[in-house]
């Protein structure tokens, strides 16, 4: 006899919840400065796999339903640092690009 496997729905439902918040805070049009949040864990690359994995779920749940944004937690970067997982904005992790005239070598 197979043993089931259970999923940990706590564990889901901290994700779901502290991802809904984020997102809150990001698309907040009041709020102008970026917003970078670090999401505290022992093991920052097994929680940042584990919110791929809720996000693709979610995304796949989405699509069936109909009910929800499948893209809603695209625009999302996970990066991991020393002692959590960080959570921005993808167009906020972007540099500032140089671009650079090829005749005059000048800033444009």
């Amino acid at each position: 006899m197979k043993k089931q496997k259970t999923a940990n729905l706590y564990r889901w439902t901290d994700i779901s919840i502290a991802l809904e918040k984020i997102v809150k805070a990001i698309n907040d049009p009041s709020n102008e400065d970026k917003v970078r949040f670090v999401i505290k864990h022992e093991k920052p690359f097994s929680l940042r796999m584990k919110m791929y994995q809720y996000i693709n779920a979610y995304r796949k749940l989405a699509e069936e339903n109909g009910t929800d944004d499948p893209t809603k937690y695209d625009t999302l970067k996970l990066t991991e640092v020393k002692g959590g997982v960080e959570v921005v904005h993808v167009l906020d992790a972007i540099e500032e690009l140089e671009v650079v005239d090829p005749e005059t070598g000048e800033k444009i």
